[in-house]
């Protein structure tokens, strides 16, 4: 820019992704991955001069609401080194082409596995094995999440773009063979150059980027959205002043009413067969009268996969449509023309941030300006100013409406339909979301801060182990320090022996969780012990485990004890209904424990409610002091359970919380726990 080139520091400006940053930061003593490679082979390390400078640094956050959300805040950025050659690639194939009955002890028995350990230090077996055990996980789950194939490679949507940089474990890398195999990658050298053994070098805590420099500056459009949560964060890092700007067009002449512009399809007409066709039709309708006003109108949808249900069942019905998509190449070309009188434009989630939807076509304007409809609930007051300020923009006139559905409104918010179609038929349905949908983003909030402190141990490690690599002297003390780094960083699957667990389930069974949720959680009880089969089949070992029941209310019962995994025990359970009471049902809990066979089974808690009561704290930290070798899960379900005090109980048992907002995230989360299954991205 001019004002930097006067000031003679254009050469001391650096723009960049955060994913940039974080590549200069971790490589500022050399290069990791290199670094790492060279020392899995053997290879003197390359030594790297750092050239320190001793300027203050300044760091300007753009969207900063967006830096401190769930896509950076609490999570870390992974870089990780390729290991490739033949051998690696013969095993990838095998797996793949073995995947509907392949075994642990198959793959470590196929030349190419013989020949891989020849190739390296004996001490590098156990990192080998651990790649292995999680190759078996990843191939049962290649497509989550969704692959795109782009000129020969493999690439994921991330924010409004498609990144070809990023591994989803080895999902990705039999995503590629995948590809291969149906005619989609057509160039098989390609495959062989982005698959291998993906080894971690390093977890770096976003959270913490900002510390590395001497002043932090941010901007966003939504300041004065963020909760008091999100601002003591923010003054977390030292940034103390908060100043707002207002708009030089003045006052927004944006359109928009609570109580006639929120719009949700409650019932199904019964010639249309569905109440999303339904929602579908109302989106179109509003389309095509705003069409006809000639005007313009955008249209965003969470995903890309309902606007292709959308395009699918209504795309005809519609003319001049436009699509904004990750994948869309050309975007600028679509956001310019989006905006012109009989254009419609269906943009994904992503592009209800920061895109500048100008308008310079009069007809639209003299119409009334772009119209903006929303078809799904936004995650926070923050996202909402978004998109509701991609119309209206820079002076010029324009509306906004909700398009709804109500079976959303019943999943993400937990909201029954006889209340929706109450509070729409009194009009105050838009403050009763609102209200909803702020205490789940402020519960969401307090997770991304505990999460922060979760990671924070790794990215000190990775920190450390960058420097010793830069240093590495080729002395003894140094090379057991730095394989045993990797070793860890790595170890989220090393295989040492089959392990049994006894699974001691604690099922809220009050009267809240009658009906639809008891049968939620049932089914997420039967997929957890899906899961654990999977997984132990897949590893070539038995499913061993055993599992034991306790319904809970005001008075806890026994709806089975120690019966084997495979039997579907979540059929021995019954719901009772009642009040609650922590305290009984985790004194019985402890009997049935000290009972354990602790030579033969590790003794897992798994406490699940969709409240709270005043008690329950004593017990669990008692029991975790009396068992030392107790895994804990606590696991809350519903708009109506008491978060903190759930989180409370696993922290004082030294265990882990789960949430599930509604039935198919109580499924999720009870898969998660079971296998533990590693979701990293690794950035090669």
């Amino acid at each position: 820019m001019d004002i930097f080139r006067a000031f003679k520091i254009e050469d001391r400006i650096f723009y960049s992704k955060v994913s940039d940053m974080c590549e200069r930061i971790i490589n500022k003593e050399g290069n990791v991955r290199n670094l790492t490679n060279a020392f899995l082979h053997g290879k003197d390390l390359e030594k790297t001069v750092q050239q320190v400078s001793n300027r203050p640094s300044i760091i300007l956050i753009d969207e900063v609401d967006v830096f401190f959300g769930p896509d950076f805040y609490g999570c870390t950025y992974n870089p990780a080194t390729l290991l490739s050659n033949e051998n690696t690639y013969a095993i990838l194939k095998f797996i793949w082409g073995n995947r509907k009955n392949i075994q642990l002890s198959a793959v470590l028995s196929i030349e190419a596995y013989k020949d891989l350990l020849k190739m390296y230090s004996p001490k590098w077996k156990p990192l080998f094995d651990s790649q292995i055990s999680q190759m078996l996980k990843d191939v049962t789950d290649v497509f989550e999440p969704k692959p795109h194939v782009v000129n020969n490679r493999v690439g994921y949507i991330e924010h409004d773009e498609m990144v070809f940089n990023r591994f989803h474990g080895y999902r990705t890398a039999f995503a590629y063979l995948h590809f291969l195999e149906r005619g989609d990658i057509t160039k098989e050298e390609v495959v062989k150059e982005n698959i291998g053994f993906y080894i971690g070098c390093g977890n770096l805590s976003f959270a913490e980027l900002p510390t590395d420099f001497n002043c932090i500056m941010g901007v966003t459009g939504t300041l004065s959205s963020l909760t008091e949560v999100e601002k003591k964060i923010v003054s977390n890092y030292g940034i103390t002043r908060m100043a707002y700007a207002p708009s030089i067009y003045g006052q927004s002449r944006r359109q928009f009413s609570p109580k006639a512009d929120v719009h949700v399809v409650q019932k199904s007409d019964p010639t249309s067969g569905s109440i999303k066709r339904d929602w579908f039709l109302k989106i179109t309708q509003h389309c095509q009268d705003k069409i006809q006003a000639r005007r313009a109108v955008i249209v965003f949808f969470e995903n890309e996969e309902i606007i292709e249900e959308f395009e699918k069942e209504f795309g005809s019905s519609l003319p001049n449509t436009l699509k904004l998509l990750e994948k869309t190449e050309f975007k600028e070309n679509v956001i310019k023309k989006s905006t012109i009188s009989g254009n419609i434009t269906l943009c994904s989630r992503p592009f209800g941030r920061g895109v500048d939807f100008i308008c310079r076509d009069e007809t639209t304007k003299g119409a009334g300006g772009v119209h903006v409809i929303l078809t799904f609930l936004p995650s926070s007051n923050a996202e909402e100013v978004q998109i509701q300020g991609r119309t209206a923009r820079q002076g010029d006139p324009g509306t906004f409406e909700y398009i709804l559905y109500i079976t959303e409104l019943e999943e993400k918010l937990g909201f029954i339909a006889t209340k929706i179609i109450e509070f729409d038929k009194d009009k105050t349905l838009y403050p009763e979301i609102v209200k909803a949908r702020d205490e789940s983003h402020k519960k969401l909030v307090v997770e991304l801060a505990d999460k922060r402190d979760t990671v924070l141990s790794s990215h000190l490690e990775t920190v450390q182990f960058k420097t010793t690599l830069a240093k590495y002297d080729n002395s003894q003390k140094q090379k057991e320090q730095i394989m045993s780094t990797i070793l860890k960083m790595n170890n989220s699957s090393i295989i040492t022996k089959a392990t049994s667990y006894h699974l001691y389930f604690c099922l809220d069974d009050s009267g809240s969780m009658s009906g639809r949720p008891w049968a939620d959680l049932i089914k997420a009880v039967a997929a957890f012990c899906q899961k654990q089969i999977e997984l132990c089949t897949s590893q070539g070992t038995q499913p061993n485990d055993i599992v034991t029941i306790i319904n809970h209310n005001h008075t806890p019962e026994i709806m089975c004890r120690k019966v084997p995994v495979t039997s579907n025990p979540e059929k021995s359970t019954r719901f009772r209904s009642g009040g609650n009471d922590f305290s009984r049902v985790l004194n019985m809990a402890e009997q049935e424990i000290a009972q354990n066979d602790f030579h033969a089974y590790i003794p897992t808690l798994l406490f699940m409610s969709d409240g709270g009561c005043g008690n329950g704290e004593t017990e669990m930290e008692r029991i975790a002091k009396m068992f030392p070798t107790l895994k804990v899960f606590t696991i809350g379900f519903g708009s109506g359970c008491d978060q903190k005090k759930l989180q409370t109980m696993a922290t004082l048992a030294g265990g882990q919380y789960y949430f599930g907002a509604n039935g198919a995230q109580l499924i999720r989360e009870f898969e998660n726990i079971s296998v533990k299954l590693s979701n990293t991205k690794f950035s090669l």
